[in-house]
């Protein structure tokens, strides 16, 4: 029997970087996945969600053609099957890409449920059954969306994101429970596309994860996109005779379909973790900065670890699992983690945030930066927005920074590159941006933070000395 180097349970983007990865430093390695590789953000969330994101934002800016000169034949229709056609073929072209990758660096692929069966084995059921046996294992299961008791899912008339990435048709009014990431890029897809959409979220605004200023635009911004916004709101359940969705103030929403977007969940249950030795914690395997699962030989990776729920972490937890495995020092750092929501406008965050900084006290200097005092912003058409980059007093340290605007994010990008690599404010101003375009306007910010940006007023005018005579 051929014993790997290191064996991956899971396919999806912790996994198969983790596969290369260890490819890359030598190893020979086996990556069992009983789904289609890249798990869910390529199948069933990211990367559809985006395609269809991407055909909301070309229908939103045909829709105002006029403004930019160009008067169209016919006001601008939207063919969904056409839409749901080019998300499916966006899918398959990247998930075909992701599976010759793995074969390219010598991979072995096994189509199997896998679970552990002991040190350093792997029992497989399913397409390819059997034994593997691995030196290391690194365990990359996923997550899965929570459910809700009051609300089961049908996958038709009560649905999970999931759900709604394999319709092909559209609803005519969606109520969407969960006022996250998830909930808020599909609200904000969804009446793109003409869906009367409303958005239920038990707590005090949107966005409850991130700042709350960046809450407060978003619900204005859907508000004036005609979708309605009821925060501090608690779901009882949903009758689909009457199609309504039922509220514990009494109110009844009109809903011929309703989204749960209330979060994710790991899946670790029926793989043998904790008989392993690998320790959970409310279903979340625990690692430490080397993502070791505390159980010798086994390391873990992505949302089964459920630090951030974001695909491009689990990236870079599967390439330090894979270089620890194999005994290079490598450590997971998470203070420059960028995170997206991809509605409209778009918002992007990354490192300290102002309330953040003020909960911990932790002294800061706050630069910001209208787009509409941006050249190519005003040329592009798409001048509503603001961004921020928070630093140490007197042009320190780059803590953090945010984007609510277009193109939300390319900008965060660079802030998080300054945030990783402890890069100051003044070192930031220093570097020459390319004139006209949007990142200017993250320099700009970055010279605010101490008070030195030449394209904004500032906050208190001096007067002018008197001339002499």
């Amino acid at each position: 029997m051929t014993v790997y180097d290191v064996a991956v349970l899971g396919g999806g983007p912790g996994g198969y970087c983790a596969a290369i990865r260890a490819a890359q430093l030598g190893a020979k390695v086996a990556l069992v996945e009983k789904d289609a590789v890249g798990g869910t953000c390529t199948n069933r969330g990211c990367i559809p969600t985006k395609a269809l994101a991407a055909s909301a934002s070309l229908l939103s800016r045909m829709r105002a053609s006029l403004e930019m000169g160009i008067r169209l034949p016919a006001p601008p229709e939207l063919d969904f099957s056409q839409v749901a056609a080019r998300r499916d073929r966006v899918v398959a072209a990247l998930r075909d890409g992701i599976e010759k990758l793995i074969r390219a660096h010598r991979v072995e692929l096994f189509r199997s449920f896998g679970a552990l069966a002991g040190p350093g084995k792997l029992t497989l059921a399913g397409r390819e059954p059997g034994l593997i046996e691995a030196r290391r294992v690194i365990l990359a299961t996923g997550s899965e969306p929570v459910r809700l008791p009051f609300l089961p899912v049908d996958g038709e008339r009560v649905v999970t994101s999931d759900d709604l990435l394999a319709q092909n048709t559209l609803p005519r009014r969606l109520a969407v429970v969960g006022g996250g990431v998830i909930g808020c890029e599909f609200a904000s897809i969804y009446r793109t596309f003409g869906v009367e959409v409303a958005v239920v979220e038990l707590l005090d605004r949107l966005l409850p994860a991130m700042d709350a200023s960046l809450g407060k635009l978003l619900e204005r911004s859907f508000k004036k996109a005609g979708i309605q916004v009821l925060t501090s709101s608690r779901v009882e359940g949903y009758d689909p005779q009457a199609e309504t969705l039922r509220l514990s103030d009494g109110k009844a929403l009109p809903a011929d379909m309703v989204l749960v977007a209330v979060g994710r969940r790991a899946v670790s249950d029926g793989f043998g973790f904790e008989q392993a030795g690998v320790r959970l914690q409310r279903g979340r395997v625990v690692v430490d900065d080397r993502m070791a699962a505390g159980s010798e030989g086994i390391f873990a990776a992505g949302d089964v670890v459920g630090r951030t729920w974001l695909a491009h972490t689990a990236m870079r937890e599967g390439e330090v699992a894979a270089a620890c495995a194999l005994g290079h020092e490598e450590r997971m750092r998470y203070t420059a983690v960028p995170a997206v929501v991809f509605s409209q406008p778009e918002i992007a965050v990354v490192g300290l945030q102002p309330a953040e900084a003020e909960a911990q006290k932790i002294e800061f200097a706050e630069g910001t930066f209208f787009y509409g005092a941006s050249g190519k912003a005003l040329c592009d058409g798409e001048a509503e927005g603001k961004l921020g980059i928070l630093a140490e007093p007197g042009g320190g340290k780059v803590l953090g920074g945010w984007v609510a605007g277009a193109h939300a994010d390319l900008l965060i990008a660079e802030v998080a590159l300054a945030v990783d690599r402890g890069i100051t404010a003044r070192e930031f101003a220093d570097v020459i941006h390319a004139h006209p375009t949007l990142p200017e306007m993250v320099r700009e910010a970055a010279a605010d933070a101490f008070g030195m940006a030449v394209h904004k007023a500032p906050a208190r005018r001096r007067p002018a000395p008197e001339k002499q005579v």
